[in-house]
């Protein structure tokens, strides 16, 4: 875990680091690296963001590739004596994170809490000096940034900080309430593009244990894990810098961290399942209610149908609006339709015992006893799986 520094000089907490943490040919977990591409030039006046300031926006990676091992970044020829030696390729950082905690994860924004650790290092190289400060976090707003505590081993530059801040996921809920979803933190430069600077994931950090705290809890869903991977953004734009390129498309490199979440079924087999099975049960008595009681077997159906509609109301309240039918969404569609089909089988047994066709009217109500509860059944599973 980094050192945990207010101020900008770390005081060498934790285990020191050593040269061969950034050794070439590192892999890093989940890492998503390919073949380099031109470069090309950041438009005139970018530089270091304010800190106070953190831009917010969440795109579509592109899948562009870029060069991967630390050895890219070594000299490509023998130095000159008297002169500096400038390395060939982009620059290499490696980034670790260390979740505290994750909260107010709320699906109908699409946001989630996240207080953690990060941590980067990179080696020195003449020509080619980054800052961490400018680093951007693409699809969240920070709350709180402590300043970066920096310290430095040989070659190899280290600097750390916690960040507090709400994040924005991109939730897909065509499978809600069995979903699993990813909460993720997308980092990029704000100054050097990909041909200059690319991201791997630390190659210290292999196990889930070192990335997430084993204590974090989200309410209603289970920590499944984390992902880390790179790659590249794509923006089809030259941010105005018309005057030195005449490229429209501008290439970074981002590192993304997701964390995957599994929804409990528990929670929602007692506010879900078991209040809508209480209601088809309702629906399911007037079979075995005399035909003649028309006025009970109406009233009956009617209340299932109008609960069933409530409890669907009630439900999608939680959830933001989406172009599509979710799975809880069709499984009310399949008990409307059963609830609605008792109701209909009341009033046609009711006429045959008034017409007194007894025989007819007993044996509706016995098809339907068997065939209401297997067809619900059946069709709530296809529902589940399309």
């Amino acid at each position: 875990m980094p050192p945990r520094l207010s101020g900008s000089t770390a005081s060498g907490e934790g285990r020191p680091l050593a040269l061969e943490d950034l050794a070439p040919g590192a892999e890093s977990p989940g890492a998503d690296l390919h073949a380099s591409e031109p470069s090309v030039p950041q438009p005139a006046g970018a530089g270091a963001p304010d800190s106070s300031v953190v831009p917010v926006g969440l795109a579509t990676p592109g899948r562009v590739g870029v060069p991967s091992a630390l050895a890219q970044a070594s000299p490509s020829s023998p130095a000159v004596p008297g002169t500096a030696t400038v390395a060939s390729g982009p620059l290499t950082v490696q980034i670790g994170l260390y979740v505290l905690d994750v909260a107010h994860l709320d699906m109908k924004e699409s946001s989630f809490f996240a207080d953690f650790y990060i941590w980067y290092k990179w080696r020195e190289r003449p020509g080619s000096e980054w800052n961490p400060a400018n680093i951007e976090f693409m699809n969240g707003t920070i709350e709180l940034a402590t300043p970066l505590a920096t310290d430095t081993f040989g070659e190899v530059r280290y600097a750390s900080q916690r960040i507090k801040g709400r994040f924005r996921g991109r939730f897909d809920l065509r499978s809600y309430p069995f979903d699993r979803q990813r909460l993720p933190i997308v980092i990029e430069d704000s100054s050097m593009p990909a041909s200059k600077l690319v991201f791997e994931a630390d190659p210290n950090n292999t196990r889930i244990g070192r990335w997430i705290e084993a204590g974090v809890q989200v309410p209603d869903w289970k920590v499944a894990g984390a992902r880390v991977y790179t790659d590249q953004h794509v923006y089809d734009t030259d941010f105005g810098d018309s005057y030195t390129s005449s490229d429209t498309k501008t290439l970074y490199h981002r590192f993304n961290f997701e964390i995957r979440l599994e929804r409990l079924f528990v929670p929602h087999l007692i506010k879900f399942i078991i209040p809508l099975l209480v209601i088809a049960g309702m629906a399911y008595l007037v079979f075995w209610i005399n035909a003649r009681e028309f006025e009970a077997q109406c009233g009956i159906c009617v209340t299932a149908l109008l609960t069933a509609v409530a409890l669907h109301i009630s439900q999608a309240d939680a959830l933001p609006a989406v172009g599509y039918l979710v799975v809880s969404d069709k499984i009310f569609i399949v008990f409307y339709i059963f609830i609605f089909s008792a109701l209909a089988q009341t009033v046609v047994a009711n006429n045959y015992a008034k017409r007194g066709r007894i025989r007819s009217a007993m044996a509706l109500d016995a098809f339907f006893q068997w065939a209401y509860p297997l067809g619900l059944l059946f069709f709530c599973v296809l529902a589940m799986a399309f």
